[in-house]
């Protein structure tokens, strides 16, 4: 006989939970703005296309963190997409997915001035995802980039570090010595993990790269807590023992840099439409929004 949904609660002697309902926000007590609440999000089917947005003054280039795309799954699901077909000039350049913020930077230089010039533009907004904030950043500040780049909204971005980074430094690349061996293994550029750790972001990074006049910063942050099912789920854990609220990777903290907008209830791969039940779309949107009102 085939069990009901009532007979395996009543076998199991508990509630059945799906792994895609859970509380949204992190803790029970939100000590933050929200920029983007629950209400605001929306499942894929929920999505109504509407092309009256808001256009900015300048294109916008899409810069991805660490590991970029991967197979069958693009950074930014719908994103870009959905941008154009509102008539925004949208740039989303692949950079390397593993490399040193330094060269992820020059590669990222690099489609800015391309954008510029495909586009016509005198400037550009960068939307940057996780460590594509801190690219964004270096290019700006050490590349030249202040004089090519209007605004830069951060979504994510472990700006002061990423504990559990840490973590997996001390306690899995570092007793298997995994900066030596990686580089001849693997075909592309490992410093990534070594550039998201606190020490490296707060001793190193942010003391030499100040923020530039002329440069408008914004920063949005996730604070949401996934699912048990969830891959983030034990590294949510380990950053909310160090950190406290966070996305799964990055704590509200770590992501507040300029001008902080507020908090998405949204895990760090839902921000960029890694979910099959959570829509990116609607964020950008209101991203967009911002940039927009503030003539960018």
């Amino acid at each position: 006989k085939n069990l009901g949904m009532n007979s395996i609660r009543s076998c199991c002697g508990r509630k059945f939970t799906s792994p895609y309902k859970r509380r949204r926000f992190s803790s029970e007590v939100k000590p933050y703005p929200q920029f983007f609440t629950e209400q605001d999000v929306k499942k894929p089917q929920e999505f109504v296309f509407e092309s009256n947005i808001p256009k900015p003054r300048y294109p916008i280039v899409l810069a991805h963190g660490m590991g970029g795309d991967k197979p069958f799954l693009r950074y930014f699901y719908r994103v870009a997409d959905d941008l154009r077909a509102c008539g925004i000039m949208v740039e989303q350049p692949e950079v390397f997915r593993y490399g040193t913020v330094y060269k992820r930077a020059e590669q990222l230089r690099q489609h800015v001035e391309r954008a510029k010039k495909e586009f016509k533009a005198e400037k550009v907004n960068i939307i940057g995802h996780s460590m594509g904030g801190l690219d964004a950043r270096y290019l700006i500040t050490h590349l030249g980039g202040h004089e090519h780049v209007a605004s830069l909204v951060t979504i994510g971005s472990p700006h002061r570090g990423s504990s559990h980074c840490d973590w997996c430094i001390k306690n899995i690349a570092d007793p298997l010595r995994a900066d030596k061996w990686l580089h001849e293994v693997l075909p592309w550029e490992v410093g990534a993990w070594w550039n998201l750790t606190r020490p490296f972001l707060q001793d190193e990074f942010n003391p030499k790269t100040p923020d530039m006049e002329g440069v408008r910063y914004y920063s949005v942050a996730g604070d949401a807590k996934p699912s048990i099912y969830n891959p983030l789920y034990l590294p949510y854990l380990n950053t909310a023992k160090f950190e406290g609220a966070n996305d799964g990777l990055v704590s509200v903290e770590s992501a507040k840099w300029g001008t902080f907008l507020g908090t998405v209830p949204l895990d760090h791969g839902e921000q960029i439409g890694w979910s099959l039940v959570v829509d990116a779309r609607p964020l950008f949107r209101k991203i967009i929004n911002v940039i927009s009102e503030e003539g960018h």
